[in-house]
């Protein structure tokens, strides 16, 4: 079942999500007494009413090039993502604490055991070229990536759903190969944006989603506008998307008024801009994060004792406060973040330990040994001050990393 509150049901309203009349129901569901929803209603109504609608909004994404794509399957980057968020709709979309909430599945639940799924459709929805929107579609989009020739980033992670079927217009089920109690927040992901049936060539695809694709320039540049039809809220006329990689040519174009929104913006400028008149700058939590990544399928790193030595010299404090400026946080040797709701804090945190390296670099055998560490700011920006810093901090363990 979803695990939803009142307050859930407050900002969806109040961002057009669902009706008054459902506001209604569903909260009636819940057992809220009459006087907190009317509140409620009252606080969500006003939130709404506060929004202006019209204009347009231009932004300058920090990732595309040529393989840029609008199929949902060949998503890579967040330029790719921001495009695909813009015309199509998830399944499921997550709510501000990166909880599970309904997007184009207005609810779902599993069995006891959470091997079986089904998911109840939005309806009404349409799409921008005005068919109807049907779980035809969603089976067609899903089973897209599951495809023998497919190379889509999402395949591993559908390949656990073992069968998936209509149940009339608006109902999927699904089986998967084991229990999965968090299933519907697998279909949050970017890749898994719901394409009209058939769509294969994706040049000027039919999307769901609050704007409908004007123009698009591989690796350049994008124009949607607001979709009349949309089933939530758009409030903008239009929004532009240019690509523009250059991270100081990016923000130069933002304080200059090209620009009302840039992109991720580099750690050595963020003073520099932060200073400009009109512009603020905002920092906010994010799944990203910043691979040092181990060859384990090969000597002399496929030796644990080795990695645990490599992860124990890493001096994680000064990596935050130097090379990220103060502006992220600790890792601990996995990809999920403290922000998200699925996060372990009882697993300790790794720290800077040269006592506890130096014990595994000696039961490694690799003791005296060079270690090279490849790098580029090409890759993710101070991804060379973060190898300078983590080889001078390896020297308390006696290791020799070379950058």
């Amino acid at each position: 079942m979803t695990n939803r509150t009142i307050y859930d049901l407050r900002n969806e309203l109040a961002a057009g999500q669902i009706s008054r009349r459902q506001f209604l129901k569903r909260a009636g569901a819940m057992g809220i007494s009459a006087a907190a929803t009317s509140s409620l209603l009252v606080s969500a109504t006003a939130s709404a009413a506060s929004r202006k609608s019209g204009g347009m909004l231009r932004v300058a994404l920090s990732s595309g090039g040529q393989t840029d794509s609008l199929d949902p399957t060949k998503f890579l980057s967040s330029g790719d993502y921001c495009r695909g968020f813009t015309i199509y709709n998830p399944l499921v979309a997550l709510d501000r604490n990166m909880q599970a909430m309904p997007a184009l599945a207005e609810s779902w639940e599993s069995n006891a055991t959470a091997d079986e799924w089904v998911f109840s459709l939005r309806k009404g929805v349409t799409f921008s070229n005005g068919k109807d929107f049907t779980s035809a579609d969603v089976i067609y989009s899903l089973q897209r990536h599951l495809r023998p020739e497919s190379e889509s980033p999402g395949k591993p992670l559908l390949e656990q759903v073992t069968e998936m079927k209509a149940d009339g217009a608006h109902v999927v089920r699904m089986k998967t190969a084991m229990p999965n109690a968090a299933l519907p927040v697998l279909f949050t992901q970017p890749q898994f944006m719901i394409s009209q049936d058939g769509e294969e060539e994706f040049t000027n695809p039919s999307g769901t989603g609050g704007f409908i694709l004007n123009e698009y320039q591989v690796g350049i540049y994008m124009l949607a506008e607001r979709n009349p039809n949309f089933w939530g809220e758009s409030y903008l006329d239009a929004i532009e998307l240019h690509t523009n990689v250059d991270e100081t040519a990016r923000m130069n174009a933002m304080m200059a008024g090209e620009y009302d929104i840039g992109t991720s913006v580099d750690r050595k400028l963020i003073e520099l801009v932060d200073r400009a008149p009109g512009v603020e700058v905002v920092a906010s939590a994010s799944g990203q994060h910043t691979n040092l990544s181990i060859m384990c399928d090969r000597e002399p790193t496929s030796n644990n004792d080795l990695r645990l030595a490599l992860k124990y010299s890493i001096p994680r404090e000064q990596v935050i406060q130097n090379a990220f400026k103060g502006y992220g946080m600790i890792g601990n040797d996995h990809q999920v973040p403290p922000t998200d709701p699925f996060y372990c804090d009882d697993i300790p945190q790794r720290a800077f330990d040269p006592d506890k390296a130096r014990h595994h670099l000696k039961k490694s055998g690799m003791e005296g040994a060079s270690i090279i560490l490849y790098t580029s700011d090409q890759a993710v920006s101070g991804s060379e001050a973060i190898a300078l810093i983590y080889a001078e901090g390896a020297k308390a363990s006696g290791m020799d990393l070379q950058v």
